[in-house]
């Protein structure tokens, strides 16, 4: 009997290879019962009495359990993928969601909030060239729609340019001059070009709410800026002689060094320190992630041709 269940098991075997698990169960019982019709019928033609296939039975049952097991966790299986996959569809708009609240509330403060205050403190009267100046550069970042996005491009990024005339720090400091404020520069101020387009952007938005708030809050007109860079980092501190104050003791609707400074050099994974006391003015020092800059290939000097003599 065992000799006769080999072929049996082989129909039932390969009846059921490589196909789902319905199709697989099908072909595998199509398979058994074959091979049972066929067996009966070569043992009827023999003297040797017909036994009980104990051995084709096992591997039928044992393959047909296997294949619903296998089936049923495939179906499980595709049952939780579109739910995960929903899951993480939610976790990544959630992020994105926040990331967009935070830029939301940094871009108002550094616009609408920042020209209502300097509105509110003008004197009666028409307003000066350099606050409507002010006005008129929000309005029109408030037009534009390049916040929304990470696409932000550096003013020059031809090969060769000046990295400080066409970072984002340099038109943040021209910019708060023309409102008034004096502001010394000291440092590195070539280490900025190593910055990519958003890291550049975000810190001259991070450098223009710590000037602005020399100009609001500490009572003199004058800052100094110091650029320093590491292997690994670019560091922009921002100083003032001015009032100074306990960060610990803000107020929540003092929005600009949480929002439009800390969280937006940290979401870039970046770090800001922050050095101040009454009385004794204000240190803020803004570092971001930089990969170092490619040294310049040493070009050879021509070597003039020697001409043949006569």
């Amino acid at each position: 009997m065992f000799l006769i269940s080999l072929p049996k098991m082989a129909l039932i075997m390969v009846g059921g290879a490589g196909s789902g698990a319905l199709v697989g169960v099908l072909w595998s019982t199509l398979g058994f019962l074959m091979a049972e019709v066929a067996a009966t019928l070569a043992v009827s033609q023999t003297p040797v009495p017909d036994r009980p296939d104990i051995f084709t039975i096992v591997t039928y049952l044992f393959l047909v359990g296997v294949m619903l097991l296998d089936g049923l966790a495939r179906r499980t299986g595709r049952t939780a993928q579109p739910a995960i996959h929903r899951a993480v569809q939610d976790d990544e708009s959630r992020s994105l969601r926040h990331d967009f609240d935070l830029r939301a509330v940094a871009l108002m403060h550094d616009t609408t909030l920042n020209q209502l205050v300097s509105v509110a403190r003008a004197k009666p009267g028409p307003m000066t060239p350099a606050l409507e100046a002010a006005v008129r550069e929000t309005l029109h970042t408030l037009e534009q729609r390049d916040w929304l996005t990470h696409v932000d491009e550096r003013t020059a990024t031809s090969p060769g340019s000046d990295g400080w005339l066409s970072s984002a720090v340099f038109a943040t400091i021209d910019r708060m001059r023309d409102r008034g404020l004096v502001v010394d520069i000291t440092g590195d101020k070539e280490a900025l070009a190593r910055l990519d387009a958003q890291s550049d952007r975000e810190l001259g938005l991070a450098v223009q709410q710590c000037l602005v708030n020399v100009l609001l809050h500490a009572g003199i007109v004058t800052a100094e800026v110091v650029i320093d860079a590491d292997e690994q980092n670019v560091s922009v501190m921002v100083l003032d002689a001015g009032r100074g104050f306990m960060e610990a003791e803000t107020g929540s609707d003092r929005l600009g060094l949480r929002q439009s400074v800390r969280k937006r050099i940290e979401r870039l994974g970046g770090s800001v320190q922050v050095w101040s006391r009454p009385g004794a003015g204000t240190s803020v020092l803004l570092t971001l992630p930089a990969p170092p800059a490619r040294p310049e290939a040493p070009t050879s000097p021509a070597v003039p041709a020697i001409e043949p003599t006569p």
